[in-house]
């Protein structure tokens, strides 16, 4: 959707998601599992953001590049092609 956010873990399960989009560089995010108040964290980065419109645009860039918006077309593309 190209519009930079801010993600949390704060379960177990959460945890690689999370890291996920960091490693790849197409969102921030706090990992808050077993410390509820790293959550405290989350205004400090949307305030980065918003100061930072390069760090905006570079978001955006990176989560083009990787997303194309047509991942449910494709699905349904190949269930049809299964039929």
């Amino acid at each position: 959707m190209a519009v930079p956010a801010v993600s949390s873990a704060v379960v177990e399960n959460q945890q690689a998601g999370l890291a996920a989009i960091v490693d790849a560089g197409v969102g921030l995010g706090v990992d808050a599992v077993g410390q509820l108040d790293a959550l405290e964290d989350i205004g400090s980065l949307v305030d980065g953001l918003l100061a930072d419109e390069t760090a905006r645009r570079d978001l955006v860039a990176r989560c083009l590049d990787k997303f194309d918006g047509r991942g449910a077309e494709r699905v349904a593309d190949e269930f049809e092609r299964l039929r």
